[in-house]
C-alpha cells in the first residue's frame, strides 16, 4: 500500500481543522440565534398586559359603603353590613332604624350619619347636633363632624374612635372652605379657612396635633386661592390656583413654587419616589390632556413636567404608588412620572366605571356589579 506524504497528511489535517472551525462557527450562529429567539419570546411576553385580578364585591355598584382598608361597611335595604375581605370571622350585621343613612369608616370602626345625627357602629347610642350636619370625615383614630349653617357660624367636632368628643373649632362665618386627616406620617388634622373680604383672598390652612388637642401650625396664602393640601414626611404641597407651593413640615418654611396656572387638580399620590400631581386643563371641557408634575421632596426644587394624551375610551385617571394610570373599558395603562407607559394590564370582561379607594385599589363596575383591584 502506497504511503501518504507527509504534505498529504498536513492537507488533511488542515481540512479537518477548517471543518472543525466551521461547525464550531455554525454552531455559535445557532446558539446565537436561539438565544435572540428566546430573548425576543422573553419580552414579547413581558411586554403583553398582564391579567388583572378582580374580586368581585358583596354589594352592587351604587351602594352606600365605606372601606376600612381591608373591608367594606355597606348598607343594604335597613341593614348596615361588614364584610372583611381577609378574614370572613369578623363579618359583622346589624339592623339600622333610619332612612338616608351616609356611613365612613377609619381603619377600626364606621360612624352612620344623618343630617342631624351621628352613630358610631360600637356606641349603644347616636350623636345628636342642633345645627345641620355638613360633613363627616375619618381619620386613623378620629372623626370630623362639622355642623353649622353654611351661611354662618360653622363648627368642627373631634371625636376618637370611642365614640368620645375629644376636641371642637369654631369657625367664623363663611369661611371654613375644606378640612380633612392626613395619614402619611402619623395623623394630621388639616383645616383650610378662605377669607374673600379683603383686596386679596386669604387662605389660611392649620394643622391639629391629635395628641395635644392643639394648633401645631399654621400658613397664610395671600396671592391665589387655595384648593386643596397633600402632605407628606418632608413636606406640606399646598396647590392653588396659581401654584403649588411646598413647605418644609419641620422648619415649616416655603421651599420652591411650581406654576399650575389654567390648570385644574385631578389627583396626587405619595406612593412612588417622587410626589406626583396630575393636572388637566381649565380650558377643556372632556379631559384629554393630563399634565404631570413630579416634584422633589426636599427643599431642592426639581419640578419634572410632562404631558400625557388620554385615550378617547378613558373611563379615568388616577396617581396611584407614584404612577399615572389610566382605566378603560378592556384595561389598564400605567405611566412613570415622566410619562412613559411602563405597563399594562387587561381585564378578561369590559368594565363601564372606576374609581381611586386607596394608593394602590381601585374600585370597577361591571354590569351592575362592584369589584376591587390592586394595582403594583
Amino acid at each position: 500500500m502506497r504511503k501518504k506524504s507527509a504534505s498529504s497528511k498536513k492537507r488533511s489535517n488542515r481540512r479537518t481543522e477548517t471543518a472543525k472551525r466551521r461547525l464550531a462557527a455554525v454552531l455559535i450562529v445557532l446558539a446565537v440565534v436561539a438565544v435572540i429567539v428566546v430573548f425576543a419570546v422573553f419580552m414579547a411576553k413581558r411586554g403583553e398586559p398582564k391579567k388583572l385580578k378582580l374580586t368581585e364585591l358583596p354589594f352592587a355598584a351604587g351602594s352606600e359603603s365605606a372601606y376600612t382598608g381591608r373591608g367594606f361597611y355597606y348598607l343594604s335595604d335597613s341593614t348596615l353590613i361588614y364584610d372583611d375581605l381577609k378574614d370572613s370571622a369578623k363579618d359583622e350585621t346589624s339592623k339600622i332604624s333610619v332612612a338616608d343613612v351616609g356611613v365612613v369608616a377609619s381603619e377600626r370602626t364606621a360612624v352612620l350619619y344623618t343630617l342631624n345625627a351621628i352613630h358610631f357602629v360600637n356606641a349603644s347610642k347616636p350623636v345628636e347636633f342642633s345645627d345641620r350636619i355638613i360633613a363627616v370625615k375619618a381619620g386613623k383614630e378620629h372623626f370630623g363632624v362639622l355642623y353649622g349653617d353654611a351661611r354662618d357660624k360653622s363648627t368642627l367636632a373631634i371625636f376618637d374612635d370611642k365614640a368620645v368628643q375629644i376636641d371642637s373649632v369654631e369657625f367664623s362665618a363663611g369661611v371654613m372652605t375644606d378640612y380633612s386627616f392626613d395619614m402619611s406620617g402619623g395623623e394630621v388634622l388639616w383645616t383650610l379657612e378662605t377669607n374673600v373680604n379683603a383686596s386679596d383672598p386669604i387662605c389660611m390652612i392649620k394643622t391639629y396635633d391629635m395628641q395635644r388637642h392643639s394648633v401645631s401650625s399654621i400658613t397664610t396664602v395671600h396671592d391665589q386661592l387655595v384648593e386643596n393640601v397633600f402632605f407628606t414626611d418632608n413636606s406640606m404641597f399646598i396647590v392653588g390656583t396659581d401654584s403649588i407651593i411646598r413647605y418644609n413640615v419641620a422648619k415649616h418654611n416655603e421651599s420652591y413654587r411650581a406654576l399650575v396656572y389654567g390648570r385644574k387638580l385631578m389627583d396626587f399620590s405619595a406612593g412612588g419616589e417622587r410626589p406626583l400631581f396630575a393636572f388637566s386643563l381649565r380650558s377643556e371641557e372632556k379631559l384629554s390632556t393630563v399634565v404631570l408634575y413630579s416634584l422633589s421632596d426636599d427643599d431642592v426644587s426639581n419640578v419634572k413636567m410632562t404631558t400625557v394624551q388620554l385615550p378617547g375610551n378613558a373611563l379615568g385617571a388616577y396617581t396611584m404608588c407614584g404612577s399615572f394610570v389610566v382605566i378603560m373599558p378592556d384595561g389598564i395603562k400605567c405611566y412613570t412620572g415622566q410619562g412613559i407607559l411602563s405597563r399594562e394590564y387587561r381585564f378578561d370582561m369590559p368594565i363601564t366605571a372606576a374609581e381611586k379607594l386607596t394608593d394602590s385599589e381601585l374600585l370597577l363596575v361591571r354590569d351592575g356589579k362592584a369589584f376591587i383591584a390592586k394595582i403594583g
